[in-house]
């Protein structure tokens, strides 16, 4: 019983500071903020998270992991690993471009760098468990630089709003990136940026947001 009531103010805790990150700068949030908007004392709010980056690491790490799984098991015919980020970078980051809150959140884990690296990290993991021979007998931290290479890039135009890019395109540079870094050839980038298109346009975006939302205890969507 002790660990379900923890549990529940857990998520409290990490619906509060959601809603405050989709809001203010990360920067802008101090713990004393989330534990006040919490009804909690700041020691307690330490007790369940030492730091601020660990609340937005658990946020970031539940998001990525429930997004993945959408991609899991919808495209569970997919084995070609490029498709398979391809089509995820494509879905996510349409999905935030229409959600301003989410888009608030995701450039707040930009603009740190530890929370862009746990990012790329968790990625890579999603990568690496992936059922393909290349990847497993290739050195993985070639990938990783490819990784960090095109979305380390590639996410920075999220917050160019003068630039007026879409999900789309970024999702786009940041394929063409990685698989240039990872050596394939302007035909085989051609081929992977073809059947996206054809894979992406017959996916409904509000199905795979409706996947994660529902999964994620603590998701407060604030343009229901």
């Amino acid at each position: 019983m002790s660990r379900q009531k923890n549990m529940k103010k857990r998520n409290e805790i990490l619906s509060i500071a959601f809603i405050l990150f989709s809001k203010k700068e990360y920067n802008e949030v101090a713990m004393k903020d989330i534990a006040d908007n919490a009804h909690i004392s700041k020691s307690l709010l330490q007790y369940y998270f030492p730091q601020k980056k660990d609340i937005v690491a658990i946020m970031l790490t539940d998001l990525l992991q429930k997004s993945f799984e959408y991609i899991d098991y919808r495209f569970v015919n997919i084995k070609n690993i490029h498709l398979k980020l391809s089509v995820y970078t494509n879905l996510f980051f349409s999905a935030i471009f229409k959600q301003d809150h989410l888009k608030k959140f995701i450039n707040n884990v930009i603009r740190n760098e530890d929370l862009l690296d746990l990012w790329i990290n968790i990625v890579n993991d999603w990568l690496d468990v992936l059922d393909d021979t290349k990847l497993k007998n290739d050195i993985k931290d070639h990938y990783l630089i490819a990784l960090t290479f095109s979305m380390s890039g590639g996410s920075k135009l999220l917050s160019k709003d003068n630039l007026e890019v879409s999900g789309k395109y970024i999702a786009r540079i940041m394929i063409i990136t990685f698989m240039n870094i990872s050596d394939n050839s302007n035909s085989e980038i051609g081929q992977i940026i073809e059947q996206t298109e054809d894979l992406v346009t017959n996916t409904n975006i509000k199905d795979f947001e409706e996947y994660y939302q529902k999964r994620l205890i603590w998701y407060v969507n604030k343009e229901e």
